[in-house]
């Protein structure tokens, strides 16, 4: 029989947070929260937006990670990069690539990406979890979150440039 591989602690901590989501209601109510495809179901999949200056209209579509374009998460990592690193590197966390692009590839996190002419412009990210030992997901109709992330370009003028950045990591 092999010898069973050690788990990390990583695994043990998602393991304890597995078994104390199922051990309550509001813990249920996230499991189920996180496997939805389409958290925003009430509200188009996708839709478009104009501002009332005449400006560029925009879309907004949410996704769940695993259902997120490969190039628009690399995109969206870049942007945090852009606008986090030198944050990451005075803080005590500093910034390890890997763990960044690991976290923002979790299991249940969501996307919500703007995007101008069909090109990514902004994004938040969020997930259904549990802080503090309280429930940031209610029952249906009732929708506090965990947000991650919301990203955009430091210079606004990179919203005509976002296409370069896509697939770039």
């Amino acid at each position: 029989m092999p010898a069973q591989k050690k788990k990390t602690k990583r695994q043990l901590q998602a393991e304890k947070a597995q078994a104390k989501l199922k051990a309550t209601q509001e813990g249920r109510y996230i499991l189920a929260a996180r496997e939805d495809t389409e958290p925003l179901r009430d509200s188009p999949k996708e839709s478009t937006f104009s501002p009332a200056d005449g400006t560029e209209s925009f879309s907004l579509s949410c996704t769940r990670v695993d259902k997120t374009e490969a190039d628009d998460v690399r995109w969206a990592y870049q942007l945090v990069k852009t606008n986090m690193i030198e944050f990451y590197r005075q803080s005590e966390m500093g910034w390890a690539d890997k763990r960044k692009q690991q976290e923002m590839k979790e299991a249940g996190t969501f996307y919500l990406i703007a995007r101008c002419q069909k090109e990514p412009v902004a994004f938040a990210s969020f997930q259904f979890d549990f802080e503090d030992d309280f429930a940031v997901r209610l029952p249906p109709r009732c929708n506090p979150t965990h947000t991650r992330k919301i990203q955009v370009p430091q210079d606004l003028g990179q919203l005509r440039n976002s296409k370069q950045n896509r697939g770039k990591q």
